[in-house]
């Protein structure tokens, strides 16, 4: 569980594509998508292989561990279902850590898991914010 509340921005370092053993070849949903993400590294202290990290609101599994980057692979339906699509590198993404039972509860909970992709129709200053249309 995540709070929504974002921690760090990271950079894209690097995409790459690899073979998604898990199905049979021959298309571009057979192919697993590995980014590369620096981040601070005091954001990334005590993170450890294995552990979640929402990506611009899509929980990853940390997949490779640096003192200043961390990798992820993102399967083709996350893909669909995800901004990361459309990130390449040098994109900017808001990073966050799960919920840990010592932390304030502030922001709001969220899965941190996508099930579909919204597109914003409108934009609208108000004031010092923007509305979402």
């Amino acid at each position: 569980m995540f709070t929504g509340l974002i921690a760090a921005i990271g950079t894209i370092q690097s995409i790459s594509q690899s073979e998604n053993k898990s199905t049979s070849l021959g298309s571009a949903s057979d192919y697993l998508a590995r980014f590369t993400v620096s981040a601070p590294s005091d954001f990334l202290k005590n993170t450890a292989l294995g552990d979640s990290i929402a990506i611009s609101g899509a929980c990853m599994t940390v997949t490779a561990l640096t003192c200043d980057s961390f990798s992820f692979d993102v399967s083709p339906e996350s893909l669909k279902k995800t901004i990361l699509s459309r990130l390449k590198p040098g994109d900017a993404v808001n990073l966050e850590k799960p919920v840990t039972p010592n932390q304030p509860m502030g922001g709001h909970f969220v899965s941190g898991h996508v099930d579909g992709l919204a597109y914003l129709e409108a934009l609208q200053a108000v004031g010092e914010c923007h509305q979402l249309g």
